[in-house]
């Protein structure tokens, strides 16, 4: 199988190829790219512990904004969901409690949060005519949720096993199965379209920053948390006999109003722009 396969993300079920395998008949939509895996589940490096300021015109160094799966812990634990047997004024009065409550050092749930995306070199397009380099990628849904939005910001090492597969014709093929444990976003106020929803937007900058800045830009997510503030993550890709890849991606999902998107260099901090078009 190919990196490019590996980073695939789905978008959503739709039916292609030959219905597939003993796990049952399969749907598919053409893939995705995703960032690439950053760490191990559970390695926390120094990420920011105070409130985002929106208003900074640059940023530190390798800044690493805020942790998902930090964040995503902290409101697991809190329970945020609406109880069966919980009245809506109780739930109320414990959503006012989370709020205020530290999720991550001195930072609260109702805090400006930021969460840098690195961007894939395939998806970076540079035209130096014009000097304007230009990002363009499909957004995956959150297919327990089905109606947002929603962007990978953190992705683990996938576990990989071997299975035969079989389809309605008797036809087998050696299946190939990658599971990723990820954090990702899901974005309240970006409604999903299948093929459409996307980032894509560009900026200037000169060809010698350019091919500097290709290997280092990254979207930073600014924004604040959005009711019900966690929810569960999952995606797959189901085989078929020419592309016989089972991928699977499941984990957190920290659920945001986005303020912004901007686009940076993440080696040096420098902003290139603040209104990145997600939509």
């Amino acid at each position: 199988m190919t990196p490019a396969a590996c980073r695939a993300v789905v978008l959503a079920v739709a039916l292609a190829g030959l219905p597939v395998f003993g796990q049952g008949q399969s749907a598919k939509q053409p893939p995705q790219k995703q960032p690439a895996p950053k760490q191990k589940a559970g390695d926390i490096p120094n990420f920011s512990t105070a409130a985002f300021d929106p208003t900074v015109e640059s940023l530190p160094a390798r800044f690493p904004g805020h942790s998902c799966r930090a964040i995503a812990k902290a409101l697991k634990a809190s329970n945020p969901a609406k109880g069966e047997f919980e009245t809506s004024d109780a739930y109320s009065k414990r959503l006012e409690g989370i709020k205020t409550t530290a999720l991550f050092g001195g930072v609260a749930a109702n805090d400006i949060f930021s969460f840098v995306r690195p961007v894939l070199s395939q998806d970076i397009k540079y035209e130096a005519d014009s000097q304007t380099m230009y990002v363009y990628y499909l957004l995956p849904i959150n297919l327990a949720s089905r109606r947002s939005a929603a962007d990978l910001v953190d992705v683990s090492l996938p576990k990989r096993t071997t299975y035969t597969g079989e389809n309605a014709y008797g036809k087998k093929v050696s299946v190939e199965k990658a599971v990723y444990d990820v954090c990702a976003l899901s974005l309240k106020n970006i409604e999903y379209e299948p093929r459409r929803t996307s980032a894509n937007d560009g900026f200037k900058i000169s060809p010698e920053e350019a091919r500097l800045t290709k290997e280092n830009l990254a979207l930073l997510y600014v924004g604040k948390l959005a009711e019900p503030y966690y929810v569960q993550y999952g995606n797959i890709s189901k085989p078929t006999i020419d592309a016989p890849t089972d991928v699977l991606w499941n984990g957190d999902s920290v659920v945001i109003e986005v303020l912004s998107v901007w686009a940076i260099d993440k080696s040096t901090g420098r902003v290139l722009k603040k209104d990145f078009r997600v939509r």
